[in-house]
C-alpha cells in the first residue's frame, strides 16, 4: 500500500511540475501570477488583481483582493488583462472544459482543494487536478453594491457578448462547470489566457488565406 501511494505521489508531482509554466509579471503594477498549461492553452493560475475602475475587493477588504483577486464588471474585465493575454472567449472556455473531462466533472477538476463550503456534510472542494486552482470568490452585485456567495461560487467573465456576457461558473454543491451568461454590471473574477483572442487570430488567418489565393490567381494568369 505504501509503495502504491509513493508511486501515485511521484506521478502527481511529475504532472504538477510539467503543468506549471512559470510566472507572469504584470508590467503595469509589478504583480506576479502563476501560470499553467492545460492542453494547448496557457492560463493564469490565479485570479487577476489589477486595479481598474469598476473593480472591487470582496467586502471592500484589501486582504480579500490578495486572496481572491478583484471582482470586475464585464466592461472593466474586457480591458483588464495584461499585454499578451486576453479575456477568454466562449470557444476557449469550452476547450478548457473539454480538456479537463467535460462539463459534468470539470468543476471538480478545476476547483481548489480548500476554501469551498460543504454541502450537507459533503466537501465542496475540488481536486485541482490541473493546477487551475479556482477559488470561491463570490461576486459583487450592482443591485445595492452588495457582496455575496464567498465560499459558494466562482464566476469567471468571458469576452463573448450576445447582449448578455458569457461566463464560466463553478459551484460548491456539485462537480459541474457551468457555461452560460451573466449580467454585465455584476462583478466577477477574471482569469486571463495567453495569446491573441481567437476571433482576432481567425481574422488574421482569413487575411493570409485571401492573400495566398490572390497570389495563386496572379500566377495562374501571368504564367
Amino acid at each position: 500500500m505504501n509503495r502504491t501511494f509513493a508511486i501515485l505521489a511521484l506521478l502527481a508531482l511529475s504532472f504538477a511540475t510539467d503543468a506549471l509554466c512559470g510566472i507572469l509579471t504584470d508590467s503595469r503594477d509589478g504583480q506576479t501570477y502563476r501560470t499553467v498549461k492545460i492542453g494547448n492553452q496557457e492560463w493564469m493560475a490565479e485570479n487577476l488583481n489589477y486595479e481598474t475602475a469598476n473593480s472591487y475587493c470582496y467586502k471592500d477588504s484589501v486582504s480579500n483582493c490578495t486572496k481572491y483577486g478583484r471582482l470586475y464588471t464585464w466592461a472593466a474585465a474586457k480591458t483588464a488583462c495584461p499585454s499578451g493575454w486576453h479575456l477568454p472567449t466562449e470557444v476557449e472556455f469550452k476547450e478548457l472544459v473539454a480538456t479537463v473531462g467535460g462539463s459534468s466533472t470539470a468543476g471538480k477538476m478545476l476547483k481548489s482543494t480548500s476554501g469551498w463550503d460543504d454541502d450537507e456534510g459533503e466537501s465542496g472542494n475540488g481536486t485541482d487536478a490541473y493546477l487551475f486552482t479556482a477559488l470561491p470568490a463570490g461576486e459583487w452585485s450592482d443591485n445595492g453594491g452588495i457582496y455575496r456567495d464567498e465560499g459558494l461560487y466562482a464566476f469567471f467573465w468571458g469576452s463573448t457578448d450576445d447582449g448578455i456576457a458569457y461566463s464560466m461558473n463553478l459551484h460548491y454543491h456539485d462537480d459541474i462547470a457551468g457555461l452560460g451568461y451573466g449580467h454585465k454590471d455584476t462583478g466577477h473574477s477574471v482569469r486571463c489566457i495567453k495569446g491573441l483572442e481567437v476571433k482576432k487570430r481567425t481574422t488574421l488567418v482569413w487575411i493570409f488565406i485571401s492573400f495566398c489565393q490572390y497570389i495563386m490567381w496572379c500566377l495562374k494568369y501571368l504564367f
